[in-house]
């Protein structure tokens, strides 16, 4: 969504699925909301109305289709709407000194950072499989990357183009990389 609407970058937002308790934090505002209720929906969709400064038209819905999940590359397929994404530290490194530029790696927004690896080698891993802690996990897919990575994750400016500067110094639009959980687990900050 911050393709389209930037100022969504400085919100927090936590959501606790044992509970259903929503919580939005703006600045200087924070919120909870019930969201497995009518009302707790409606107040969440009035609180983001109100943060993003939106018409009564474009008042946000809190829908759920479970077991569809909303992600990027849901729409290509069941097995990729439960693909987590992989930001390689190093490849964003190296496009961080490509251009000049600091960029926080938070901006790929990735499920999982790894380093250690020369950067941009997770392109070329495409159909292997990898172990990350307790975790097995098959590459399936690179990630092209869209205007939502030029927004600044502070300030809500786009202030690096991140498709276009990729494509100016790889030849490609793609940072990170989607896989598949083979075998599950559960991993710790290390």
């Amino acid at each position: 969504m911050l393709a389209r609407d930037a100022n969504l970058a400085p919100l927090d937002t936590l959501y606790d699925e044992d509970t259903g308790i929503l919580t939005l934090s703006a600045a200087d505002d924070s919120q909870r909301f019930d969201i497995s209720t009518v009302d707790g929906k409606q107040e969440a969709s009035q609180f983001l109305k109100t943060y993003l400064s939106l018409s009564e038209e474009e008042t946000p819905q809190l829908c759920v289709a479970s077991p569809h999940r909303f992600t990027d590359v849901s729409v290509d397929s069941v097995e990729m709407m439960n693909a987590v994404s992989i930001i390689n530290l190093d490849s964003v490194d190296a496009f961080s000194k490509a251009i000049g530029q600091q960029v926080d790696p938070r901006r790929f927004r990735a499920n999982i950072q790894v380093s250690g690896l020369s950067p941009f080698a997770e392109l070329d891993m495409v159909g292997q499989e990898i172990q990350v802690g307790p975790i097995r996990l098959k590459i399936v897919k690179r990630t092209r990357r869209c205007p939502a990575t030029e927004v600044n994750l502070k300030t809500a400016e786009r202030d690096i183009r991140t498709p276009k500067l990729l494509r100016e110094h790889y030849g490609h639009m793609d940072m990170g990389v989607y896989a598949q959980v083979v075998q599950g687990g559960t991993l710790h900050n290390v």
